[in-house]
């Protein structure tokens, strides 16, 4: 009798279980964007504001908050105060102090270290986010843009470039050339790093250098390909940038095996430009525009803000809440949503 009663009692535990699975699957939040996508009825009423909304909290790897919020092309951080979380490429709580949050000016991440710095100086982290190294420039001396390579800090300084050894505590000039803006006195710049290159790019207003380097020799690979905004990316062989002038932007692709290069698609008249591993994003006038390196488009909800775009990673700010979604699954489900609600790309 114990045994028959203790039989019905694992069947009832798993039934519920089931039960409760189900129940927990279907109300998820990619399960309520899909109803409400289904039941979309374009001019009986559809509520695309809604059904936006849920669209982002379906597919978004994660969410922070905006007034938090700093990222460049390698990481994406919220810094509260003292408080500084990596949320990507991983989640690591960075143990700093109100000094380095107040003042991070680059950033970036990879699988060895930690680095965050401004124009002084900056401090290296181990993977669990301790502090170990600290370096501060000379005092008339300025760091221009900082990135990691392997445990080595590169950074852009007078137009040269130099490598920190976080073993050593040594620095050295990376690569002989001086790399200077089109202007001298007022400019940006950037480093991007990847596993084969290192990427550099200075300029402002429209008036941009960028030059590409071997990723472990540190020997220049490109100098200075004129492009016409800061706005870049990394394929496996390429570089992928802004060329061109106003109503005649193009996005361009550089081969850097063989040094040619390719205009991918003119786009005319735009307001602003996102560049992903993947594809690329155009705001013109209120309508941004999502397009794949494969020619597949799709029209972005006009209540959503993009702001910026982490190696493949797409910022899209609503309500104060940033969503940060993967490029492909981005214009994979708009599409989807395009073909649901009439919106087209003209």
């Amino acid at each position: 009798m114990n045994i028959i009663k203790f039989k019905m009692t694992i069947l009832l535990l798993l039934i519920s279980a089931s039960l409760f699975y189900s129940f927990s699957c279907s109300n998820s939040p990619e399960a309520v964007y899909e109803r409400m996508l289904d039941k979309y009825d374009d001019g009986k009423g559809g509520n695309i504001s809604l059904l936006s909304e849920k669209f982002l909290m379906a597919f978004s790897g994660f969410q922070t908050d905006y007034d938090s919020l700093f990222f460049n092309k390698s990481v994406i951080m919220s810094v509260k105060g003292e408080n500084i979380e990596i949320l990507y490429p991983e989640n690591v709580t960075v143990k700093g102090d109100q000094s380095i949050s107040e003042n991070i000016t680059f950033a970036d991440m990879n699988e060895n270290s930690i680095v965050l710095g401004n124009n002084k100086g900056f401090c290296v982290f181990d993977k669990d986010g301790d502090p170990h190294t600290v370096y501060k420039t000379e005092k008339n001396d300025r760091i221009d843009a900082v990135a990691l390579k392997d445990k080595n800090v590169i950074y852009h300084s007078e137009g040269k470039i130099f490598e920190f050894s976080s073993d050593s505590k040594k620095v050295r000039r990376m690569d002989s050339g001086v790399y200077h803006s089109p202007y001298k006195k007022f400019f940006r710049s950037s480093i991007f790093v990847t596993d084969r290159f290192i990427t550099l790019a200075t300029g402002i207003a429209g008036s941009y250098y960028i030059s590409i380097f071997d990723g472990v020799s540190g020997s220049a690979l490109i100098t200075n390909v004129a492009a016409s905004s800061m706005e870049l990316n990394m394929g496996d062989n390429d570089l992928l940038y802004v060329r061109g002038g106003t109503g005649i932007w193009a996005v361009a692709k550089f081969e850097i095996s063989t040094k040619k290069r390719s205009q991918f698609k003119g786009v005319g008249k735009i307001d602003n430009i996102f560049i992903a591993k993947d594809g690329f994003i155009t705001l013109n006038g209120k309508k941004y525009s999502i397009e794949g390196f494969n020619g597949e488009q799709g029209l972005i909800p006009q209540n959503w803000n993009i702001i910026g775009v982490c190696r493949n990673k797409v910022l899209i700010e609503y309500g104060r809440i940033v969503y940060v979604i993967d490029f492909p699954v981005l214009l994979k489900r708009v599409i989807e949503m395009n073909q649901k609600t009439g919106d087209r790309v003209s």
